[in-house]
């Protein structure tokens, strides 16, 4: 008996020195889900990037898809449409990106819409 309670006392011993036991419940996400607060670490910092990125893409998509299926104004109203904006933070950011998406990919925005009055929009 006093044999298994030393060899436990040891065994407990080498990993407290090496390090495995007492470790914290960490997650392995770059995030906190309860709060979707990042962590403020590298992979939190390019987990934020990338859902920004994310947020420009779909509102660019959503830019796209609005000033080529719509035109610029409304059918039953006769109201004049309001386009989808960008948030500045966003648009500021990634400003590089945008002019790049509108030039390269032939992304149809307000500004460049066959079908919409130039000079009403922006």
């Amino acid at each position: 008996m006093e044999y298994l309670a030393k060899k436990q006392q040891a065994r407990h011993e080498y990993k407290v020195n090496i390090g495995q036991t007492n470790k914290r419940n960490h997650s392995g996400l770059p995030y906190n889900p309860l709060t979707h607060a990042y962590h403020d670490d590298e992979k939190g910092r390019n987990l934020m990037l990338k859902d920004e990125q994310r947020k420009v893409r779909h509102i660019l998509r959503s830019t796209n898809l609005d000033a080529r299926q719509n035109c610029g104004y409304n059918l039953i109203t006769g109201e004049t449409r309001k386009e989808v904006e960008m948030p500045k933070d966003l648009s500021s950011k990634f400003s590089g990106y945008i002019q790049g998406a509108y030039t390269n990919q032939d992304i149809k925005g307000y500004q460049n819409a066959g079908n919409r009055q130039k000079g009403n929009f922006f």
